[in-house]
């Protein structure tokens, strides 16, 4: 997280998820935009790795920004509970991809704070909410090395038939490969999501 190329990284995958509402506001929205402004600061201002003494050294101060950029996240986490099936958009973003990014920074303050265990169950939480966005974007390397080997016969299969059915050369090929790729991503996901669940479980 001192990285300026990481924090990019980062605040890009967080731009990508929440394109939509470039131009629009709403308290999540600005939730999760003061959270992340509090811990790129405090990742300026500390040497890394902190210390568990470098953080009660800053002065409380520090420490009051940090509990309040993880209680802003946390009522971000806390949206898709909240609203339910009310609302599944905030200014047009899908609300799973916020609770996602609250989660991915949740997961960031705990690492700095060395709670390891807390940081790696919200880093999982990711792809429970948002499963394909974790996969394609904010989590990839992740899945590409943790998850994809258990579930790369899918991927495989996948392949394959997008490959015959441009083979055949038809004019609704397209058409086609999209419902394929529906017929991929749904069970994708859900074994990701009972994958993950599976792992959460076994670290509780």
């Amino acid at each position: 997280m001192h990285r300026p190329i990481f924090r990019r990284g980062l605040r890009a995958k967080y731009t990508a998820a929440t394109r939509p509402a470039f131009t629009d506001s709403s308290p999540a929205l600005t939730n999760l935009e003061l959270a992340i402004n509090i811990i790129e600061r405090l990742a300026d201002e500390w040497d890394w790795p902190p210390s568990a003494a470098a953080v009660v050294a800053s002065g409380d101060a520090k420490i009051r920004s940090l509990r309040n950029s993880v209680h802003l996240l946390n009522v971000v986490a806390l949206l898709a509970a909240v609203l339910g099936a009310c609302a599944v958009l905030t200014c047009s973003v899908p609300n799973a991809h916020l609770v996602a990014c609250a989660h991915l920074y949740l997961s960031i303050i705990y690492k700095i704070e060395r709670n390891n265990g807390v940081s790696a169950r919200h880093l999982l939480k990711v792809f429970v909410e948002a499963p394909y966005i974790a996969r394609k974007s904010m989590l990839r390397d992740l899945w590409d090395h943790f998850f994809l080997p258990n579930l790369l016969h899918l991927k495989i299969w996948y392949t394959k038939e997008v490959e015959i059915i441009r083979g055949w050369g038809l004019e609704d090929g397209n058409q086609s490969i999209k419902g394929l790729r529906s017929g991929y991503n749904d069970p994708m996901n859900r074994c990701e999501n009972l994958s993950v669940r599976f792992v959460l479980q076994g670290m509780a």
